[in-house]
């Protein structure tokens, strides 16, 4: 009764109303899950069931939009400003090795050897791999 609703408010940030229907939708159902006296009355007391409601109608409103408000939030990592950051070799970089840029241990390549524990300054980004040169102590 109240998948179809909360599926739809989960996909796209402005959808309070289709997820203010799941809730109510999940409210009704589980109100009525167990049969009372007559079919129209609520199996289960009527002040309970509100409070279980209010507090799960709560907890859901906030997760769920906290949920797609990261869901939809920009990325936070500019892989672009990586290039003529200074880091520092963690390995020997020819071919291959590791170097430490902004914070984080990067897969990077150089023309010339760089024994380990160098500055060296980023001079292209291919994918995941930084091109790297050293930086002369002048």
């Amino acid at each position: 009764m109240s998948l179809a609703p909360f599926v739809h408010a989960t996909r796209k940030k402005g959808r309070e109303a289709f997820l203010a229907l799941s809730i109510l939708g999940l409210t009704l159902g589980s109100a009525y899950l167990f049969r009372g006296r007559e079919w129209w009355i609520p199996g289960v007391n009527p002040l309970l069931a509100a409070t279980a409601s209010v507090l799960y109608a709560a907890f859901v409103w906030l997760a769920v939009r906290k949920t797609v408000q990261a869901i939809l939030a920009p990325p936070t990592h500019d892989l672009a400003a990586l290039v003529g950051q200074v880091g520092e070799t963690r390995t020997r970089v020819h071919e291959e090795g590791s170097v430490q840029v902004a914070g984080e241990l990067w897969s990077a390549r150089s023309r010339t050897p760089i024994p380990a524990g160098r500055q060296v300054k980023v001079i292209a980004r291919d994918g995941f791999v930084l091109d790297v040169e050293s930086v002369s102590s002048e």
